[in-house]
């Protein structure tokens, strides 16, 4: 009895062994199969964007109004608009040319018609579509009401006759051929139906519920502004699940604004604009250094006491040395041509010897015992102006200043005026030289400001010339870059201007930000560093890198089996 209590036993525990010697192999096996197909993944995958991430940026600046269609807009307004809005065109700094954003375009009857269809995937960051009711509202009672105020705007649109043609379909018609109006129609899109019942103050008025609330069609909508009892603000933002492009990766903007001239260098965001960065350590924080179309220059008055005479503009010109003038004044790049940015260059000389001798030349004489020049019995006094902000203009008017009266032997009245009056004094054009920025991020056609319509107006130099305007007609109509640089030379030639510097930009970006390009160093406006936005990305993940003709079991046993099929 006892000896066959054993044998049953002994047979128990030998099934009992075989069992965990099964399962000991299968799990072994099961753990080689995982551990192989790890192996696998990862040499068949690569990485992919992934969803999340909060992008933060500091920035210099205040914020006044969320409607791009407003008169008074600062850079950070600008910055916001770009993420919550969008246009029917967009601008692209790497390809630099203009491309489809919300709807498709064609130019025909020469650059006189622009016909333009919206896309399907155009919505706003409520879910609702762009409609063409959206567009007029936009464009025609709107930006063409009588009582509208911006300035640049309301002249874009002036004389442009918009006609609805369908549901999905708008023409502009111009009055004549304009090759730079794509840029107009860049102006984002306002949604008809939240500003219902408003009056066109009420539309543009910034504490008006719907620029409280703003409903765009760009990559992000703003989640809330938070004011901050020492005066800076932060403001949030959230992507745009509608957005016509694709959905952004980023999950969330947020800005952190301050009114300070320089930020400070301890600051944690993931990009800022010019801070003085302590921490732009190379391993951690990438430099973007960019440009805009802005430069300060100086303009000469045809019509003044002394710039009416060719010779005194082209002495003034000669007895300017841009490199001494940057000596303790960083932040600047020389610039060669008012047109720098649409890439004309030149050189300029500096020579008191030329200068001198364009003066004597044009009977500008020497008094040697008054110690200044006379011209017909009367001595010569160069008014020259500038503002007293940025504090920089004004050092760079006194070294010039100190220059000509050094190199030229010309005397120079400088009034140095408080921005009000320097403004008030640049409209009366009472000046011979006036020392200046000038902007050209709002304004679509770099020439039209030399044109003789703009005398009195934007034309600093008060030039009207038939030769100057039958090329910034030709650059109107063709905007060719030949026309361009014929036209910096005739300017160059008469003597009017004389580009100084532009400044530098710098945006700190860290390198766990991806997805920005490195293509760009020219844009028209700040804002447009969001340019793909959509495509930035702070987290990543594998995802398979399969060939179309293939499965993943199939290369997993090719993988297993070293085959080849």
């Amino acid at each position: 009895m006892r000896r066959r209590t054993n044998v049953s036993t002994k047979k128990s525990l030998t099934k009992k062994n075989i069992r965990w010697f099964f399962w000991g192999f299968f799990l072994l096996g099961f753990g080689w199969l995982v551990w192989q197909w790890n192996a696998f993944f990862a040499g068949h995958s690569h990485l992919v964007p992934q969803e999340g991430g909060v992008y933060t940026e500091d920035i210099v600046g205040e914020f006044n109004n969320t409607n791009p269609l407003s008169e008074s807009l600062g850079e950070f307004d600008k910055s916001l608009q770009r993420l919550i809005y969008a246009g029917l065109v967009e601008y692209s700094p790497v390809t630099e040319q203009f491309e489809p954003a919300l709807a498709t375009f064609r130019i025909t009857n020469n650059g006189e018609k622009y016909t333009l269809t919206l896309k399907d995937s155009a919505r706003f960051s409520n879910g609702d579509p762009v409609t063409m009711d959206d567009v007029a509202f936009t464009f025609k009672e709107v930006i063409q009401s009588p009582g509208f105020l911006s300035p640049l705007l309301k002249e874009r649109f002036e004389y442009v006759t918009i006609n609805i043609l369908s549901d999905r379909v708008v023409e502009f018609v111009l009055p004549v051929a304009n090759v730079s109006f794509l840029q107009a129609l860049t102006t984002p899109i306002l949604q008809k139906k939240q500003f219902a019942g408003a009056s066109l103050k009420e539309i543009l008025d910034a504490q008006y519920r719907a620029n409280r609330s703003p409903v765009g069609a760009g990559p992000f909508r703003l989640k809330n502004i938070v004011h901050k009892p020492d005066g800076t603000s932060r403001v949030f933002l959230q992507r745009n699940p509608y957005y016509f492009k694709a959905t952004p990766y980023l999950k969330d903007i947020v800005f952190e604004v301050s009114t300070r001239a320089k930020l400070p260098a301890e600051n944690k965001s993931t990009a800022c604009i010019n801070c003085s960065k302590v921490q732009s350590d190379e391993a951690v924080v990438e430099q973007r250094a960019y440009e805009l179309p802005r430069y300060v220059g100086l303009f000469f008055n045809t019509e003044g006491e002394w710039g009416q005479y060719q010779a005194v503009r082209n002495a003034l010109q000669f007895g300017v040395d841009r490199t001494v003038l940057l000596e303790g004044n960083e932040g600047w790049n020389i610039t060669n041509s008012p047109f720098a940015s649409w890439g004309i260059y030149d050189e300029w000389l500096f020579s008191g010897q030329l200068g001198r001798r364009s003066l004597i030349d044009g009977g500008f004489k020497w008094d040697k015992e008054k110690q200044t020049r006379f011209y017909k019995g009367k001595p010569v006094v160069i008014k020259m102006l500038v503002s007293t902000q940025p504090p920089v203009f004004s050092r760079f008017a006194q070294q010039i200043q100190r220059q000509w009266q050094k190199h030229l032997g010309v005397e120079v009245d400088l009034q140095i005026l408080e921005p009000e009056l320097f403004l008030n004094a640049v409209a009366t054009r009472s000046y011979d030289v006036v020392l200046t920025g000038v902007d050209f991020s709002d304004i679509f056609n770099p020439t039209a400001v030399w044109h003789s319509q703009q005398s009195g107006k934007l034309n600093l130099a008060n030039l009207t010339n038939d030769g100057v305007d039958s090329l910034v007609r030709e650059y109107q109509l063709f905007g060719s870059k030949s026309d361009l640089g014929l036209l910096h030379e005739k300017l160059r030639k008469l003597g009017v201007v004389l580009p100084l510097f532009t400044p530098k930009y710098t945006w700190f970006v860290a390198k766990e930000l991806k997805g920005v390009s490195r293509n760009f160093k020219k844009l028209p406006k700040h804002s447009d560093r969001f340019f793909g936005v959509e495509s930035w990305y702070l987290n990543e993940k594998k995802d398979w890198d399969i060939p179309a003709n293939k499965t993943k079991l199939g290369m997993f046993f090719e993988f297993l089996f070293g085959t080849n099929s």
